[in-house]
């Protein structure tokens, strides 16, 4: 279905049923909600209402000219018209990649009960290798406006900074973030932060969706305390 935003188509829909809450799924770079259909098969589908959204510019959302449109900022304020749309409050959010950013960046505004992120970025100047990349074979204005939204954004920061209790998964051999890295261990050491690694590389949620869909089962349908 859609809801329209600012003028524009914003693609969005839901499943499951909201007897444990909602669970909000942020996908990354290059990518659409498509990325999490595993979830609906899973037994996550009969305790939380699954959310599901492409920003503008991926998937089936419309794709505004306006470069405002195309950045993490704008990115948590689509899933937020969505959250109002199903009138969702406090949800898990659910990012990967790219996708864990835009769930810092909606917590950071608005009521988050937890951030389960795989894979997000935090190699050291991961942002400008990606710019060197894209400028090679030329930047359109909706992907330089992207960009320029993260180069600011100091992302191990924002985690260890961050007052929603987040999981963060990271494949052991993901390119951008260094599994062995110091890093890791400090970001580790945080009370509000728990690391699980995976088997695989930065796309492993795709290659081992089942393996990751059973670790969301195992954490978010585990009985209360």
């Amino acid at each position: 279905m859609y809801l329209e935003h600012k003028g524009y188509k914003l693609y969005c829909e839901k499943a499951g049923t909201r007897k444990s809450g909602t669970i909000f799924f942020l996908h990354g770079w290059l990518a659409d909600s498509r990325f999490f259909s595993f979830a609906r098969q899973s037994k996550l589908a009969e305790n939380y209402e699954l959310i599901y959204a492409d920003y503008f510019g991926f998937g089936a959302s419309d794709n505004p000219a306006d470069e405002s449109f195309h950045t993490i900022e704008s990115f948590a304020e689509q899933a937020k018209a969505v959250a109002d749309f199903f009138k969702i409050e406090n949800p898990i959010l659910v990012g990967h990649s790219m996708g864990g950013i835009v769930a810092l960046e909606y917590s950071q505004k608005h009521p988050t009960k937890e951030i389960i992120m795989f894979g997000t970025p935090m190699k050291k100047n991961w942002m400008h290798s990606l710019y060197v990349f894209f400028a090679k074979y030329g930047l359109s204005r909706s992907i330089k406006a992207l960009i320029n939204s993260l180069l600011e954004r100091n992302i191990p920061d924002e985690i260890k900074n961050s007052k929603t209790p987040i999981k963060l998964f990271y494949g052991e051999k993901d390119y951008w973030i260094r599994h062995d890295s110091e890093l890791l261990k400090q970001l580790g050491a945080e009370k509000h932060i728990e690391l699980i690694k995976m088997a695989g590389g930065h796309n492993a949620l795709l290659s081992r969706r089942k393996m990751f869909g059973i670790a969301l089962e195992n954490f978010l349908l585990k009985p209360q305390s």
